[in-house]
């Protein structure tokens, strides 16, 4: 017998660096894992994105149901589109990118290490924060702790200092 769709069920994900709790309803569940397993990534990558884009006024679960709903409307938008396109797209609709060129690279630069945030990376990071206090020095000191292929490249270790600080701070507080 199978699940009915608004049966909801409570996974245990990976999102920027922490373990968190997220009950969904069995469709939203099924429709997210279709779009991780169309884009090649794992729940806790997309989660983690999704997380680094959100307000914080805005609750994770809330963040998911409506990225799935802008996924699903995306498809239809653009038709033939790689799951990678359309789930930039869904994310743009979602939470737009800030209209400030440095900001907007701030959130996509956020994304990129929030993908690969491991629990070791988030404790790593927070060290180096207490040790190097510009975001230059942390980014640089992160880069080279990450281990192989950063997710940024040494011209961006600024921005990867304040979006690393950004990213950690927040579940510090």
């Amino acid at each position: 017998m199978s699940t009915p769709g608004w049966v909801t069920s409570k996974r245990k994900i990976r999102v920027v660096g922490r373990m968190t709790t997220v009950q969904l309803e069995h469709y939203a569940w099924e429709s997210f894992d279709a779009i991780c397993g169309a884009a090649n990534l794992s729940i806790h990558a997309l989660a983690s994105r999704i997380d680094a884009r959100r307000s914080r006024d805005v609750g994770l679960t809330s963040a998911l149901r409506l990225f799935i709903l802008a996924y699903w409307r995306m498809i239809e938008a653009l038709p033939g589109a790689p799951p990678h396109t359309i789930i930039d797209a869904a994310l743009d609709q979602v939470i737009p990118p800030p209209a400030c060129a440095s900001a907007a690279m701030l959130m996509r630069c956020k994304e990129r290490i929030a993908q690969n945030f491991t629990v070791r990376r988030a404790e790593t990071a927070r060290a180096l924060m207490a040790e190097h206090g510009g975001f230059q020095d942390l980014g640089s000191a992160a880069r080279e702790a990450w281990g192989p292929r950063p997710p940024w490249p040494p011209s961006e270790d600024a921005l990867a200092g304040q979006a690393l600080r950004d990213l950690v701070q927040p579940f510090d507080q």
